[in-house]
């Protein structure tokens, strides 16, 4: 285990579908609730947990009571009789808990030895992405556009995906307008289209087709030129730098079987 890190257990509020005893000695990765990190002491409660703003309040977090006998005292050394439970109902006391690793240095700070911006977009960019062309509705009812290319799927269940949208982008307040977007995949040979949605245009959308989901929802979807689509409404929005991450609950789609979509990679677009 890495300097500065320790073992936790943590109260999950999703429960482990097994019902093993020993499961509670197993490291899980732990989910995260919002943007905030779910952590806590092991079984004895959370008196050793180091205090940070991440953390959940301790009251949520008190495990103290699991593994404790269910038996009462009583006067003259007697105790009241307790009804057995099967091993494997008693098991559940401990599924419920997972473990995570939590930094325990009190100056952790990393903003003196980040990459150079430069440095670290040469690097990003060799990274090839699917063209997304994430859309909403204005309070006025047009349509509103940006190209982006940090999208991915997030969960199957439910069904999740992000993406990722500047702090200064035109398209945001469209988005909260909307309360969700759409993300139209871009097929091969949209190189153009790619270009203009990422401008601050304000008539981008001129002469180019675009059509209501049909389930009224999320934004414009960009059928004739997209390879594939994603209705999302909007679930969660996590702040991260100079970025809003929107995850969506995926609620309706299609794709064109035989059309290829397009990629990005080392600042040049290329088809598949």
């Amino acid at each position: 285990m890495g300097e500065g890190f320790q073992r936790r257990h943590i109260k999950d509020a999703t429960p482990l579908g097994v019902r093993r005893h020993w499961l509670r000695h197993e490291a899980i990765e732990a989910p995260e609730e919002g943007s905030q990190s779910l952590a806590a002491a092991g079984r004895r409660g959370h008196e050793r947990v180091v205090p940070a703003g991440h953390l959940l309040p301790a009251s949520l977090l008190d495990v103290s009571g699991l593994g404790e006998s269910g038996a009462e005292p009583v006067p003259r050394r007697r105790r009241k009789e307790v009804k057995r439970r099967p091993h494997g109902d008693k098991s559940d006391q401990f599924r419920i808990c997972k473990q995570v690793f939590v930094n325990t240095l009190a100056a952790y700070d990393l903003r003196g030895s980040l990459i150079d911006p430069q440095l670290y977009m040469n690097v990003m960019a060799t990274f090839p992405s699917g063209v997304v062309v994430v859309t909403a509705y204005g309070p006025d009812g047009l349509p509103r556009g940006l190209t982006v290319s940090a999208f991915c799927a997030v969960s199957l269940d439910p069904p999740l995906a992000l993406a990722c949208i500047a702090k200064t982008s035109n398209t945001l307040p469209a988005v909260q307008h909307t309360d969700g977007f759409t993300a139209n995949i871009l097929a091969a040979g949209r190189e153009q289209l790619a270009r203009r949605m990422a401008t601050k245009l304000s008539d981008k959308f001129e002469g180019i087709a675009w059509a209501r989901a049909q389930s009224g929802l999320g934004g414009p979807v960009m059928e004739e030129d997209a390879a594939a689509y994603a209705v999302c409404t909007l679930e969660q929005t996590i702040e991260a730098g100079d970025h809003w991450i929107l995850i969506g609950g995926v609620v309706d789609g299609g794709h064109r079987p035989g059309v290829a979509p397009m990629i990005f990679s080392r600042r040049e677009y290329r088809p598949l």
